[in-house]
C-alpha cells in the first residue's frame, strides 16, 4: 500500500513542510502497474512516516533560525548596562 511520507531536516527533524503536507510515495504495485495512488486524507494523516529529506542539502531550518536569533539578541541584550 502506498506510504504517506512527511520529510524532516536531517540537523534538528523539525518538518520541511507544514504538519498537514505529506509526500505521498508509491507502493510497489503502484509502481509495477504505473497507477496513481489513492488514500483517503484521514487514513493518509493516521499513516504519516517521518522521514529525513532525501534530497539536496536544505538550508537552516526556519524555526530553528528563529530561535537561535532569539536567543543572541537576548544575550546582547544582558550584555548591556544602563547608565
Amino acid at each position: 500500500m502506498c506510504q504517506p511520507v512527511a520529510y524532516t531536516y536531517p540537523q534538528c527533524g523539525h518538518l520541511v513542510a507544514s504538519r498537514d503536507t505529506y509526500d505521498l510515495q508509491r507502493c510497489m504495485r503502484a509502481l509495477s502497474t504505473n497507477m496513481d495512488c489513492w488514500i483517503k486524507p484521514d487514513d493518509a494523516k493516521a499513516r504519516v512516516v517521518r522521514r529525513t529529506w532525501p534530497g539536496l542539502a536544505l538550508g537552516p531550518c526556519s524555526s530553528c533560525a528563529r530561535i537561535a536569533e532569539a536567543k543572541n539578541a537576548s544575550m546582547a541584550n544582558a550584555g548591556k548596562t544602563d547608565n
